[in-house]
């Protein structure tokens, strides 16, 4: 071991360090008593110059090599503390960005939170989607332990995006708009013609259905929930109308849903009867 070697070569450096001390000793008590070198101090002299060499060559050094590997441990060590403060450090502003995030997510948000109820409010996150050719939903991480109960109505910047359809401890099933049993009673901004808004189990054409053929329609209207029925609220946006045609009785009329649902991050879980207009 690297420690044993170095005790081993300290204590022969004393040693040596005793012997030349001896030697000098002898040298100036020497010089004491007799005025001139004599062969004595000069065979003395020949004796203690290859430990002196040895000293120089050997041991000074296996030393320094020594105290360079001790630097080294040192830096060593700084450098593992210096990388915890980094780690620490990113830790923290991957905190303030996720807070970022969160808060340019959900600005508009807040400012549509003053129509209610705070009290009776769920901002939710979405946790996983499932969106297949059969159903449109997403879970979000808001359950019966946080006073959510079926029925509530998912929104998101004045836009409604679904309702919840199943409830369970910790989190919840929405069956978003785009879902094609999800149906809202709805009418056209301009025109005032009503309807039922309807999702076609796609994220990019919904419908507006049951519209008598004889009403009005505009292209790029756009449809707001009527609240009628016992689920969703008046005054909320669905989509806008991107084509009609009569068939039969009725328009059949294409819309888009005013919200990507693939993009979207956090909603509201709300129940009706609790605007604030």
């Amino acid at each position: 071991m690297p420690v044993n070697i170095l005790s081993r070569l300290q204590e022969r450096n004393l040693i040596f360090s005793a012997f030349v001390a001896v030697v000098v000793f002898f040298f100036l008590a020497h010089r004491l008593f007799v005025k001139t070198p004599g062969r004595l101090e000069s065979i003395a002299s020949c004796c203690v110059y290859p430990f002196l060499a040895v000293q120089h060559r050997v041991i000074s050094p296996v030393q320094s090599l020594f105290a360079k590997k001790q630097n080294l441990a040192d830096l060593q060590k700084r450098i593992t503390e210096l990388e915890d403060e980094k780690q620490t450090l990113e830790g923290r502003v991957t905190q303030l960005e996720s807070l970022k995030f969160f808060s340019e997510q959900t600005n508009q948000m807040q400012k549509f939170e003053r129509r209610y109820d705070t009290q009776n409010l769920q901002l939710s996150h979405i946790i996983m989607r499932r969106f297949t050719n059969t159903e449109q939903v997403f879970f979000v991480d808001a359950g019966s332990k946080h006073g959510i109960c079926k029925d509530m109505v998912a929104v998101f910047k004045n836009s409604i995006v679904g309702k919840v359809d199943q409830v369970y401890p910790y989190y919840s099933r929405v069956m978003s708009v785009a879902d094609k049993r999800c149906k809202i009673a709805a009418y056209c901004s301009i025109t005032k013609t009503q309807g039922i808004f309807e999702g076609t189990n796609s994220q990019d054409i919904a419908s507006l259905a049951h519209v008598d053929r004889l009403k009005k329609l505009r292209a790029k209207e756009t449809i707001i929930s009527s609240g009628e029925g016992t689920v969703f609220p008046r005054g909320f946006l669905l989509g806008t109308i991107e084509a009609f045609e009569p068939q039969g009785m009725h328009h059949d009329v294409t819309a888009k849903p005013a919200v990507n649902l693939q993009e979207l991050e956090y909603c509201y879980l709300i129940q009706k009867g609790q605007e604030q207009f």
